[in-house]
Parts: structure tokens; sequence; C-alpha cells
């Protein structure tokens, strides 16, 4: 989102709001620090829009007085503070977090190894999964990948704790520490997902949870381009949270790509939307359990 200086109509240079993460909203104030003593505000229809102009028989500088020069600074720095820059901060104490990263071109390609390894062993277990599937097998982790699969995830699970800790109350479970000790229960498994297939409402049972998304086809992304509907979700991830309010949404949909891995609180309501492209997507979901500092 952009913002424009409203009494600034000779002045064009945007004014950026960055509004990331789910919930959050963080400013960019070093955007808007020099705004008070940009040229245009020596433009005397910008003083007249702030109700004031320069009086001509005090002494000028560039045509304006420094009484009145004071007065329009005054002002813009008071809009600025009321619309730009408010005295207060907003925190989010409340509401699950959740992790968006990517994997290595490397460990990606030991992931599809794994994906083959699975699909030709096919010990499925869709029966104890929440998915309208049609296949979800058991991963299977040869030796020659086990020890890698659980370094790379090792360090996946240690940023995301490290990060959900966003304001320093767990700081003491992970201080000073360089590695954490968890399992994965029964884990991890590996979703091959066709048109039409889906994951219902649920949530998993452990600490964490994750998703790493082995193959994702672009053309499941371009259904979404359609105008048939005002709120596209072919195959989306859902995830909801709390009551809707004024500002604030209970869902966040997110569109997966290729080698992306999402990790949140198991206790994360989610879903998973269907597609229509005649085509196999493969993601590999795992649980976290008995986390702890090593």
């Amino acid at each position: 989102m952009v913002r424009f200086h409203p009494g600034a109509p000779n002045t064009r240079a945007p004014l950026p709001v960055i509004q990331e993460g789910w919930g959050d909203h963080h400013r960019n104030l070093r955007a808007h620090a020099d705004l008070a003593r940009r040229p245009s505000l020596r433009d005397p229809t910008n003083y007249r829009r702030l109700g004031t102009l320069p009086s001509q028989k005090k002494k000028c500088v560039d045509g304006v007085t420094a009484q009145s020069r004071a007065l329009v600074v005054r002002v813009a720095r008071q809009l600025i503070h009321r619309t730009l820059m408010p005295d207060y901060k907003i925190k989010r104490p409340f509401g699950p977090p959740l992790y968006q990263s990517t994997v290595g071109d490397s460990f990606l390609s030991v992931l599809k190894e794994i994906s083959e390894e699975t699909k030709s062993k096919r010990i499925s277990i869709g029966n104890r999964l929440a998915g309208n599937v049609t296949t979800q097998l058991e991963a299977v982790l040869l030796p020659k990948h086990r020890a890698r699969f659980i370094s790379e995830l090792h360090d996946h699970i240690f940023d995301a704790l490290t990060g959900f800790d966003y304001d320093g109350s767990k700081e003491a479970i992970l201080k000073n520490a360089t590695q954490i000790k968890f399992n994965l229960g029964g884990g991890p498994w590996i979703n091959y997902q066709l048109p039409g297939d889906f994951q219902p409402y649920h949530g998993h049972t452990g600490l964490l949870s994750g998703v790493i998304y082995i193959n994702v086809p672009d053309v499941i992304a371009k259904e979404n381009s359609s105008k048939e509907s005002n709120n596209p979700t072919a195959g989306k991830i859902a995830f909801i949270s709390g009551n809707e309010f004024y500002v604030t949404s209970s869902e966040y949909n997110h569109q997966p790509v290729t080698g992306e891995i999402l990790i949140f609180p198991s206790c994360l309501k989610h879903q998973v939307y269907p597609f229509k492209s005649d085509v196999e997507r493969v993601s590999m979901s795992f649980n976290v359990y008995d986390i702890k500092v090593a």
C-alpha cells in the first residue's frame, strides 16, 4: 500500500507503508523522516491547503518567512504524527504464528528421491489421516537419506522456535542453545494429491507440525486467475484461528510453491483446497514431539 503526502500536489514521491506477517503491521518510518523539509512546502499553494500563507512584510527566505515556515513544518509534523506515525504500538500477544521458508535445491533433490522410494514401497496410512487424498503413504527414509533429512529439519525447527518467541518471553528456553532434540512420532508421511483431492478442516498432534512441498505444478496456481470467484482457492492451504474482527481475518489462505516449508503449532486448524488440473502435487507432512534443548 502506498500513501502520498496530502498537502503536496506537486510532489509524487511515494510514502510506503509496509505491512507484513499475519496480523502484524510494521511501518517503515524512515521513509517519512524528511517529509516536513521537502521543497514542496515552499509552494504557496501548499500553504493555502494547510491554512496559512507566508507574509510578505517579514524577512523571507525563498519567498517564505521563517515564522510561516515554522508553522507549516509544525502542522506538517502533526499530520505525519496523526496519520503515519501514531504514538502507539500494535502487539500480537495472542494467535498462533506461522513459519515460512524454503529448502535448498540439494535437499529438494533428496526429498524427491525419498518420494520416489516411498511410492515404490506403497505403505498406505490413509485410514490414519484426515485427508480425502487418493494416496497417502508413510515416508520411507533410507539410511543414506535419514541423517540429512533430520539435520535439515532440525535447522528449520530451531529457526521456527526462535522466530515464534517474537517478544523474548521464552528466551530462556533457547538461550545459548545451538541445537535441539525432538522426535517425529510415526512420521513423516507423503501426500500425492490428485484433482479433486482435499484435506478437510483438521488439526494435528504433537507440539509443532509442518509441510514441505516437494512438487507443486505451476498450473495449479494459474487456476486462481479465473474471475469466476471473488475468493479463488485452488490448491491453497488455509489456516483458521480466532474470530473475525473489523480489520482482521480469522483465515489465512496460502498458495504453496515447490521447495517451500511451513511450520506451525500443531493445534492450528487448517485445510487444503482441491484443484482441477490433471497433475499430481506432492507434499511431505510431519509432526514434532518432545522438543528439548540439547
